[in-house]
């Protein structure tokens, strides 16, 4: 078996579960290549990228010359399957070009590439139903797409992390009273929320800081909130930052907080990697009601959720798991073992591997 991973840019630090992806495949002898639209443009990548022995080949942003050198690369590496991350650029161009060349392809739908306002849902449906298969990564997410497509061949497989090689972190007692929110300053996100959060709390007296790690094109409002609500001397911004570093910031802080929201045009995550990073790791969460970050926290038994755009709640929820470390290490124990059942990169790989195996059979 020989897959081709179709992608519109590569490598992305926001995408690292591609990246934890392409390494499970590599290491279970699945030989891969990357065929993407163009590079990531991020000055930092992921450390785990010089480990990637997949050839990388950018065919360029056009769709229809892409699709021509994916199909001619088709030929080239004797590949047997195509896969898209991604139901936009990326699963058109695995379509066009999984057809010219004579072999199936298969795609991973997420959330934005789903919900939001500007999806054309009649060439989805198209693009679903001609697909071997179809991956997505949250039960939600399934309804959706198989009413989308009564005939397509729709499975959930949850992303991954390596959880055996993540040693749990220092225990509560241990660690600051920070709360760490990592992930691009974007919209959905919800970071805005946690500084309102953040103002709640101060103006009750509480001690609490916050290190948002991470950049995007919401930095400056998120700082210029932060100094209107006078908590600017408790938000820390220190950039983007690679994974080693993130895991660094995950053992000293208390709480990963993931406020996410869905955006007026209906953009929302799907299953935040770093919320699967911060379970393997026993730091807990505390997230928002949010598409699939319900299935990954239960709430009060392997994390806490509130709804979304509700700052007062979520500084109250903040501020109880602050206040109670037996409890937050209860929390974490939990996660641990959920983060191993259900989001162990091995097992749920080894389902996309079986997947591509058979997909040529099933169309």
């Amino acid at each position: 078996m020989r897959v081709g991973y179709v992608l519109k840019r590569f490598p992305r630090l926001s995408q690292t579960f591609v990246l934890h992806e392409l390494l499970e495949l590599e290491r279970r002898g699945v030989d891969v290549v990357v065929l993407a639209g163009r590079d990531g443009g991020e000055e930092l990548t992921h450390p785990a990228v010089a480990r990637l022995r997949a050839p990388v080949t950018y065919v360029g942003a056009d769709a229809g010359p892409a699709a021509d050198a994916v199909a001619a690369a088709v030929a080239e590496h004797g590949l047997t399957h195509l896969h898209a991350h991604f139901a936009g650029w990326a699963a058109r161009v695995a379509d066009a070009a999984g057809t010219a060349a004579g072999v199936p392809f298969s795609l991973t739908a997420h959330a934005t590439d789903i919900y939001r306002a500007d999806v054309d849902t009649t060439a989805l449906a198209g693009l679903l139903s001609r697909a071997a298969a179809v991956v997505t990564v949250t039960d939600g997410n399934v309804g959706v797409l198989a009413a989308m497509a009564p005939g397509a061949r729709v499975v959930r497989v949850y992303n991954g992390v390596d959880v055996t090689g993540i040693a749990p972190g220092p225990r509560a007692a241990d660690r600051t009273r920070t709360a760490l929110a990592v992930g691009r300053f974007v919209p959905k996100k919800g970071f805005d929320d946690l500084v309102r959060a953040l103002a709640v709390l101060r103006a009750q007296g509480a001690d609490v800081a916050v290190t948002f790690v991470g950049d995007g094109p919401e930095r400056g409002p998120l700082t210029t909130l932060a100094s209107d609500l006078g908590v600017a001397d408790l938000v820390s911004m220190p950039g983007s930052a690679d994974g080693e570093a993130v895991a660094a910031a995950m053992r000293s802080a208390a709480v990963l907080a993931v406020p996410c929201v869905v955006t007026a045009d209906g953009d929302r995550d799907a299953l935040p990697t770093v919320v699967i990073e911060a379970m393997a790791h026993g730091l807990p969460v505390l997230a928002t009601d949010v598409n699939g970050l319900p299935e990954m926290v239960e709430d009060a038994v392997s994390g806490v959720v509130v709804p979304q755009r509700s700052p007062e709640v979520l500084a109250a929820a903040l501020a109880r798991l602050l206040d109670d470390p037996a409890g937050r290490d209860a929390l974490a124990t939990a996660a641990r073992s959920r983060a191993e059942a259900l989001f162990d990169l091995r097992r749920n790989v080894g389902a996309l591997a079986d997947l591509y195996a058979g997909a040529g059979a099933a169309r």
